[in-house]
Parts: structure tokens; sequence; C-alpha cells
């Protein structure tokens, strides 16, 4: 069989219009499921391998939403994430999480994301009030005992502290329902 020029561009152009719809329909399935459209935001499982069941529900076990260079929130058990809209519920900033920023819109206690989970934090240093640098000694920080700061922060919202790591600034801890969880700026000293 001899194919011409013509005949090898159009299957060519039909094998590229199936590629684009395959990529569509995995797109659509992924925003069908949950909404994440903030580049530097994250899910484990990824949003590419979530689908919804035949009842349309996408059942996970160990969900995580992150910001790169932030931290992240664990859920264990598992739960229905179908049609969480995560870029209107969850803000990952510098030093707290906000999970529900309008009580309004916040589910009971125990269903969709308002329920137990595990919080780190990254990049969280006190910064030095002469340089304005962050410090980072884990001796220093040790001295002016910033662990202990970060436990009466987790008191005051009702979070269980879990610990700190200084070399990567990783604050962690846990937290039975959300609202807005972090250190005030008055705890930056």
């Amino acid at each position: 069989t001899i194919v011409t020029e013509d005949e090898a561009s159009v299957k060519k152009t039909v094998n590229d219009d199936v590629e684009e719809i395959a990529e569509a329909n995995t797109e659509e399935t992924a925003a069908s499921v949950l909404i994440l459209t903030r580049a530097d935001y994250y899910t484990i499982p990824s949003t590419s391998q979530l689908s919804l069941d035949t009842e349309g529900h996408c059942l996970v076990t160990g969900f995580t939403v992150g910001r790169e260079g932030f931290g992240n929130i664990h859920f264990p058990g598992t739960m229905n994430v179908a049609n969480l809209n995560l870029d209107d519920t969850v803000f990952i900033g510098h030093k707290e999480v906000t999970v529900f920023p309008d009580d309004l819109n916040k589910p009971p206690l125990g269903e969709g994301l308002n329920r137990p989970a595990q919080i780190t934090l990254d990049k969280v240093w006190p910064l030095d009030k002469s340089s304005g640098d962050t410090i980072r000694s884990p001796d220093k920080l040790t001295h002016m005992s910033f662990k202990e700061k970060l436990e009466r922060a987790n008191c005051r919202t009702g979070a269980r502290f879990l610990g700190y790591r200084p070399e990567t600034g990783s604050w962690i801890f846990k937290v039975d329902h959300f609202s807005k969880h972090g250190l005030d700026e008055s705890d930056s000293d």
C-alpha cells in the first residue's frame, strides 16, 4: 500500500486530534472531581489521578493538599473529595493556614474538609529584630524558646503541637476541625 502525503497528513491530524481530546477529557475528569487551579498548590494523590465512581464520589485515603514552599494539610482516613473547591476554601500562607475563610460556608464538623487533619507549615522561623534576618540556628531557637512559642500558639487555637524541625522551619500540629491556624503578627517577635 502506498500512502500519499495528503493521507499521511490527514492521519497525523486525526491522531493529534485524538490526543487533544484524551488530554481534555483527563483535565475535565480531574476538574469535575474537585477545583484546584492555583499553580503552586498540589494534592496527593494528584488531581490527574482522581476520578468519580458510579455514584459520583471520589473516595481518597490519606488526602493531602499543599502549597509548594509553604506547607501542607494531611487528612488521615478516607474521605470523599468530590466537588471540593480548594481554590475557595484552602489558603496556605507564610506561617498560617486557613480553611473556610468564610465561616458561613463551612460544612458541619466531620464533613468535607472540616475534619481532623495534620498541618505542616514550612519556613517558620522568627526574625531578628535588629537585622531583619531569619533566625535559623537551632541553638538560638532553643535559647529563645521558639518551640515553646509555637506550642502556646497551638494551645490558643485548640491545636495539638506535634513538633518543630529547625533545619527546615517545619512546624507540625494537629487540628480537630478548621478555622485559622498559625502565628499572629504579634507572635512573630
